[in-house]
């Protein structure tokens, strides 16, 4: 059986392809914080995952799911990214799924990562804190992105003594720190986790069966993404915005 993943990177709205159906997953990751550049900034945070199933809400083929997708601006907090199917922001997991935007970071301390408690889904894991920074153009790393196997990683501290080396940024989806700086390079980026349904946040995905970022910004883009595992499609059937894969692993 094949699993065919929607993936949203922007948009209001999506109606549901006609072989849509139950069982099916709803991801949403939330946008990473900005940095507003300058010495001694430390990194943003990373954008928070969640998720919901056909367990929690009702959604049929042909049907429109609603959608807002977290924007990144500098200086300022990621932007949420959600889906629903009330045309609103879901308060509970019964209208939909909200994953928080990661924090904007101050001079010297990093933005922590976006909250999984103050997100809504089934699912919930929060966005990696930016790193930390004492000193000139040594910035701290960027926080990850949430995922479903773990929080984002946090970035690491820029040099505290010279500008030489600014913070590796955190690693996605349960991925690994980034490393701090030193006097001579800046710090290595910490490792992702690979899996089926990671997608560059925001995003709103669904996948219907029957990201370490570097720098100093939070995370990635946002999106939410459905797999449908009820649909069954070959690959060259598949329309835009949507992808033919094998059996979803967990």
């Amino acid at each position: 059986m094949a699993t065919k993943t929607i993936l949203l990177t922007s948009g209001t709205s999506y109606t549901l392809p006609s072989d849509f159906g139950a069982p099916w997953t709803l991801h949403a990751i939330g946008a990473g914080g900005g940095t507003p550049g300058g010495a001694t900034q430390g990194g943003a945070g990373g954008g928070a995952w969640a998720s919901i199933t056909d367990a929690n809400l009702t959604l049929s083929a042909g049907g429109t799911l609603y959608t807002s997708i977290g924007a990144g601006v500098s200086g300022a907090a990621g932007g949420d990214t959600w889906a629903s199917s009330v045309n609103s922001a879901p308060a509970s997991t019964s209208a939909g799924v909200l994953a928080k935007g990661g924090s904007a970071n101050t001079v010297g301390t990093g933005g922590a990562g976006g909250s999984a408690s103050s997100s809504v889904g089934a699912s919930k894991n929060s966005g990696g804190t930016g790193g930390s920074a004492s000193v000139g153009q040594a910035r701290g790393g960027g926080g990850g992105a949430a995922g479903p196997s773990g929080a984002g990683g946090n970035g690491g501290a820029g040099f505290t003594t010279s500008s030489t080396g600014a913070g590796g940024g955190g690693g996605s989806n349960g991925g690994t720190a980034g490393g701090a700086g030193t006097s001579t390079a800046g710090g290595a980026g910490g490792g992702g986790v690979g899996k089926r349904c990671t997608v560059p946040a925001p995003a709103v995905g669904l996948e219907d069966a029957a990201g370490g970022d570097h720098g100093e910004h939070g995370g990635g883009p946002a999106a939410v993404f459905v797999e449908d595992l009820a649909a069954v499609e070959a690959a060259a059937d598949v329309g835009p915005g949507e992808v033919a894969d094998q059996a979803h692993v967990p």
